[in-house]
């Protein structure tokens, strides 16, 4: 049952004919909370480089560290200047905020009318719930990471032996916890968004779903990271094949010796790269939402769905 590739293939198929959800998607990612791997490759680094707990506590919450050095900055002004820039700032966020908590909203609005180019405006309840929810996955995160990293960091002075033993047991416990609460927090905000469940009742469904369906959510998750890496390789790529006829014509304008077609050829690839990759993000981040949309839409049918994994155990057993 090639359950994966109906998922990925529906999903790549929806988000590249509804080029619209890439908008929507652009500032969903701003929060990235359906990168659940990629959020598991950051922990562990974190984890492993052996910092102080201060520093583990502010590189915990995602912006803290450049906005606590953006503070100290500030003291360096004039108060009416700081009010002015902190009032700015606030604004800022806030707009983002919002920006991604609708942008969340409304992928899995129109994935669930499957692309329809209908307007919808999210309730205010949809809205904060979701809010909420990403609050509770971020606090969640931090107490995990923080945590794991301060019981290793309490075994630094302590024999080599020891200390790769409880590296191991953390990890141990924290991979596998980081992810069922990525997981759990997408299906979740699924199910606040199509069924206007609250937050507890929306958790408790979504916990229901992936304990039936562990090992293939498992699957799931690690299939969304290695379509992550594939697409940073193939934009890496675009960049470099957009680069090239730019290159051109600034050795040309260099032989020319033309400084106003150097600034124009500088213009168009600076807009040109930025239109790129802000499209990258915004399809990337539409078709993860996508693909566990279709995941969630397979999963929460509560039906017999093995897994990879699962037939690889049970082909292995019929071998021996």
């Amino acid at each position: 049952m090639h359950i994966y590739r109906d998922i990925l293939k529906q999903a790549v198929q929806t988000t590249w004919h509804h080029k619209e959800l890439w908008f929507f998607g652009l500032f969903a990612g701003l929060l990235n909370t359906g990168s659940v791997i990629d959020v598991i490759v950051r922990l562990v680094r974190d984890t492993l480089s052996g910092t102080s707990l201060t520093e583990l506590v502010v590189r915990a919450i995602p912006g803290l560290s450049s906005f606590v050095q953006y503070l100290q900055t500030l003291s360096l002004i004039d108060t009416t200047r700081q009010i002015l820039t902190g009032g700015a700032l606030v604004f800022g966020f806030v707009l983002l905020l919002l920006l991604s908590i609708n942008g969340q909203a409304n992928l899995f609005h129109r994935l669930k009318q499957r692309g329809k180019n209908t307007w919808w405006h999210p309730s205010g309840l949809v809205l904060v719930r979701l809010l909420g929810l990403n609050a509770l996955w971020r606090i969640a995160l931090a107490l995990v990471h923080v945590f794991s990293t301060a019981v290793i960091s309490s075994f630094v002075s302590t024999d080599p032996a020891t200390q790769v033993l409880v590296t191991f047991a953390m990890l141990v416990v924290t991979i596998p916890l980081t992810l069922l609460l990525g997981c759990l927090t997408i299906f979740a905000m699924i199910e606040i968004v199509t069924k206007k469940k609250t937050i507890l009742i929306a958790l408790g469904d979504s916990w229901n779903i992936i304990r039936h369906h562990l090992t293939a959510v498992t699957e799931v998750a690690v299939l969304l990271f290695l379509v992550g890496l594939l697409g940073t390789l193939i934009l890496i790529g675009a960049i470099f094949l957009l680069a090239i006829p730019y290159l051109f014509l600034l050795l040309l304008s260099l032989a020319m010796n033309s400084m106003l077609i150097w600034m124009i050829v500088m213009l168009l690839a600076s807009v040109s790269g930025l239109i790129l990759v802000l499209a990258f993000g915004g399809f990337m981040t539409s078709l993860v939402y996508a693909t566990w949309y279709g995941a969630y839409q397979k999963f929460a049918k509560r039906t017999a769905i093995v897994s990879k994994l699962e037939r690889m155990v049970v082909q292995f057993k019929l071998i021996r």
